[in-house]
Formats: structure tokens, sequence, C-alpha cells
């Protein structure tokens, strides 16, 4: 009986990965390609991990998931649906849905900069621009912040000036968390993934705010893709 269940359930699965339609499958990559652009670009960001990737278009789709052509067509990549089992085509919609809510979260730059970052607002910044704050500071820290802070003097002139950069550098930061958020609201993500955006924006600035811009404009982007 288990073996007879699972060669139904296959024989299912592979009956279900046909049942899409020429028509139907031609209306859902027409939809996507034209209306759902910012999606399509963070699934290549965040499920195949290509962050340079400028432009995604849906190029095939079946009950099993579907082929992104990444960069005008220089690299066609597969996602699948559900570990690669058939989907229902009623639920199809549903399963975008649920890519573009796990695509949307915040953006983490690869490599060394988000650990620069957040040393660079804790540690740096409070000893720096607000040096009334900096016995709040790990003690073993101290001497070699306050040899960073007196070559920076030596560099630039004066303490004022060097406190005057990194407190506008907190106000840039702000005034791009804003900007993010406008993004974000455009682009319908949920209160706790455009909280953790505003945090990594606070955190790395211009690096965040890049991708958050670049999804809002692939929103609104009505030219045709080739």
């Amino acid at each position: 009986a288990k073996i007879a269940d699972i060669v139904k359930s296959e024989s299912e699965s592979e009956t279900m990965a046909k049942c899409l339609d020429d028509t139907t499958v031609k209306r859902v990559i027409t939809h996507m390609n034209e209306d759902h652009k910012a999606s399509l670009l963070a699934y290549s960001w965040q499920l195949l991990g290509r962050y340079d990737t400028k432009t995604a278009k849906l190029v095939s789709v079946d009950t099993k998931g579907f082929e992104l052509a990444l960069n005008d067509c220089e690299e066609v990549r597969r996602i699948e649906f559900n570990n690669g089992l058939a989907v229902d085509p009623k639920n199809l919609r549903g399963e975008f849905v649920s890519l573009h809510t796990k695509s949307m979260k915040a953006f983490i730059p690869p490599g060394p900069l988000p650990f620069l970052a957040v040393f660079g607002l804790f540690i740096l910044l409070p000893s720096i621009a607000f040096p009334e704050f900096e016995y709040l500071l790990p003690q073993p820290l101290l001497p070699w912040i306050q040899e960073v802070r007196t070559f920076s003097v030596s560099l630039l002139g004066s303490v004022e000036l060097l406190q005057f950069i990194f407190r506008a550098a907190l106000v840039v930061h702000v005034i791009e968390m804003g900007i993010v958020f406008q993004a974000l609201w455009s682009l319908k993500v949920g209160k706790f993934q455009t909280l953790i955006w505003l945090l990594y924006t606070f955190f790395m600035g211009f690096t965040v705010l890049e991708r958050a811009l670049q999804l809002q404009a692939a929103k609104y982007d009505k030219s045709k893709l080739a």
C-alpha cells in the first residue's frame, strides 16, 4: 500500500508539473515582468545570492519553479517552488507572494563592511563625536580609540572638525533611514523587515539605501524588457 501511494504521489506530481497551458504561462510571465520587477530582482539577490544583478526577467514557469534571465540575459538561473515539488497551479500566485516575502528581507552586504560599520557606530562615533559618553565604552579599547582620535585630529587639524564630520555622518544616516522607509512603504514590505532594513541603514548607510532604491526603481519601471 505504501509503495502504491508513493507511485501515485509521483504520478500526480508529474501530471501537475505539466498542467500549465501556454496561455497561463504567457500570462504569468507577462504579469511578473511588467508589474513585479522588484520581486524578480529581489529573488535574484536573496534566493540566488546574485547581489550584482541589475535586471531580472522571468523567462519560463511551471508548477515546480521558474527561470530568471539575469542582467539582460547574460545568465539564466532556476528557482524551485516548495523544494522542487510540484504545486497546484491555482496556488502559483501564493508561491510567488511567499518568495516575495522571503526575498524582501533586509540586505546585508557581503564582506567586512557590516562589522566595520557596527564597530564605527558603537565605538568610534561615541568616543569622537560625543566624548562625554566615552566612559560607557569598554576600558581596554580606550587607548586604541585615543590613538585613532589623535591621528584623525592630526589629519584634519582640529577636534571640532572631526566631531562635525562624525555628527554630520550620523545625521546623513538618519536621513537615509527616512528615504529607505519611504521606499519600503511603496514596496509593501512587512513591519518587522522594515525595522531590520532601517537598523541596517543606520549602521551602513548608503550601501543599504542603494538596494532599497534599486527595488523601488524596479517597481516603477514600466519599460518593456526585451
